[in-house]
């Protein structure tokens, strides 16, 4: 992709795109495919409390006008944690029951896991939310990578969060996702801590290992 790519606040018109993009790219730039197969759950527990919720802290990279990145941002991760628990993972599954998808057993090992990682995410990354309150998730299409659109992206939002009294923000990387981890170190994020958490896989669930990576919103 060798279009201009033009970087624009989220309108509820990109709703559809962002989803998309989330289901192929959400394993470390990847489909989700191989983790969990119902698209529309994926998409619900991963970009719907950004959309609905918070639409005013996510931007979008569009060519052409068509969407081919997004950032979401939760300015505070402790109001996010529990909007998830009480607005997002009902629904969520009461969706895939009428679809059908309720009880397969990648179904039962996803729940399963979601719910264990909720129950600890604000206590794993206590320490981070008192100095970086806010947090982003950064999913750029495979075309449109390589071209800066993700640093692009980052330094519109920090711009925003900064404007709006926010200090810091953090992300979280998986360990064996070496290129985002390179994105975030890059773009002058540092290391402040790591925690395990439960991923559903083939036959069970397993723990990996997540890196969290934070800034403040005004450079020194």
């Amino acid at each position: 992709m060798t279009t201009a790519i033009a970087i624009r606040p989220y309108t509820s018109s990109d709703r559809a795109s962002v989803r998309e993009i989330c289901c192929e790219t959400g394993d470390r730039g990847n489909p989700v495919d191989s983790l969990y197969s119902d698209r529309e759950m994926v998409a619900d527990i991963v970009t719907r409390y950004y959309t609905d919720f918070e639409p005013e802290s996510c931007f979008v990279a569009a060519s052409r006008g068509v969407v081919v990145g997004y950032l979401t941002a939760a300015m505070n991760t402790r109001k996010y944690a529990l909007t998830m628990a009480a607005r997002i993972f009902v629904p969520a599954i009461a969706a895939a029951l009428r679809r059908g998808t309720l009880f397969t057993g990648e179904s039962r090992r996803m729940f399963r896991a979601g719910f264990r990682n909720l129950a600890g995410h604000s206590k794993r990354i206590k320490p981070a939310l008192d100095r970086f309150p806010a947090h982003i998730h950064i999913d750029i299409l495979k075309d449109a990578r390589g071209q800066g659109t993700g640093s692009r992206l980052l330094a519109v939002f920090m711009g925003h969060a900064a404007s709006r009294g926010v200090k810091g923000v953090h992300a979280t990387v998986r360990a064996d996702h070496p290129e985002g981890r390179r994105f975030f170190e890059r773009n002058r994020f540092a290391e402040v801590g790591a925690y395990e958490v439960a991923m559903p896989v083939s036959g069970g669930i397993e723990d990996v290992t997540i890196i969290v990576y934070a800034r403040g919103t005004v450079l020194r």
